[in-house]
């Protein structure tokens, strides 16, 4: 019985020893570098909200591993009110470009 559960605690020392990293590794951005700018966003305006408590997040290209593909806006439910949105975007870095997705901050 001691054997037992000496194996559960060293067992459930050895998960939480992992939780930490594994976190903070999926908390990391990757990044995939294109080298053709993405088209000049397509102008639109977002329809009348149909629920309180959304923002709209503006329409964006995304990346397919060919060619550009272009995604429409749409209402985002807001995390908590502190917080704000940021809109998807791309940036250029040394020649290349990169993408961000919509998050809040």
């Amino acid at each position: 019985m001691k054997i037992r559960t000496i194996g559960i605690l060293v067992g459930l020392l050895t998960v939480s020893t992992l939780a930490v990293p594994l976190s903070s590794f999926a908390a990391e951005e990757t990044r995939i570098f294109v080298e053709t700018a993405p088209p000049q966003a397509k102008e639109s305006l977002p329809p009348t909200p149909t629920k309180v408590g959304y923002v709209w997040s503006t329409g964006y290209w995304t990346w397919n591993g060919k060619s550009y593909d272009w995604t429409e806006g749409s209402w985002v439910a807001v995390a908590q009110p502190t917080q704000k949105w940021v809109e998807p975007t791309w940036t250029k870095q040394d020649n290349k470009w990169y993408f961000t997705a919509g998050h809040w901050e």
